[in-house]
């Protein structure tokens, strides 16, 4: 079975809006967390971007840059939005180095992510960042109980059949187990604790979990 690849799927934006419970309210609120946070002067970066839906339908405000950034898909250009096709590892340290970042938003992407390069990124989100500036990081997390997960897993799998053949979903399973990296949630707010500022949980569907880190000066 060969790894799975978003860019074979059609209609990306629905797809993921299908394959994750009440995705629209991490939606709605991931934008107005966004609106609110941003500062005059600053980048809005949304790391993993994909198609740039969020980036597109953000309020956006006087006197901030906001760019995407995904190694894989390459949206088309947009009035007040730059997009990057290139790896975010390589891209954020040397982007507008002039400017802070009062938001960098990383959402499903950290997790497919080796372990041996998170903490590298994580550090380039927090050099990044403002004083006051917030990490947005949505991520699928291993539950502590094996029961309660295996149970979670079950129940998704039957969410999801609503929307996908038992074919469509199989192969996803399979073909996602060799990317995914998926951390336990309290190493996860460990990581980002260390290395941002203190977290918040802002939303969780069983293993879909959703926090704001804010970079604060000591």
């Amino acid at each position: 079975m060969k790894p799975f690849k978003f860019e074979n799927v059609p209609n990306f934006d629905d797809h993921i809006m299908k394959s994750i419970p009440s995705f629209a309210e991490l939606n709605f609120l991931v934008k107005k967390l966004t609106h609110d946070f941003a500062q005059e002067g600053t980048m809005v970066v949304d790391v993993g971007c994909s198609t740039g839906r969020l980036l597109r339908s953000l309020d956006k405000r006087d006197g901030v840059w906001y760019y995407g950034i995904d190694k894989i898909m390459q949206p088309d250009q947009e009035k007040r939005i730059t997009f990057f096709r290139d790896n975010a590892l390589n891209l954020l340290p040397f982007l507008e180095p002039e400017k802070e970042c009062s938001v960098i938003i990383s959402m499903f992407t950290m997790q497919f992510m080796p372990f041996s390069v998170r903490k590298s990124f994580l550090q380039m989100v927090e050099d990044r960042l403002c004083d006051g500036g917030i990490f947005i990081c949505a991520e699928k997390m291993h539950l502590l109980n094996p029961c309660v997960e295996s149970v979670v897993q079950a129940n998704l799998l039957e969410w999801k059949l609503q929307h996908f053949s038992k074919e469509e979903v199989l192969d996803k399973t399979i073909g996602l187990k060799s990317v995914m990296y998926c951390q336990t949630r309290e190493d996860l707010v460990n990581d980002l604790n260390v290395r941002i500022g203190d977290t918040d949980p802002i939303w969780q569907w069983g293993q879909f979990g959703a926090f704001v880190s804010r970079k604060t000066s000591v």
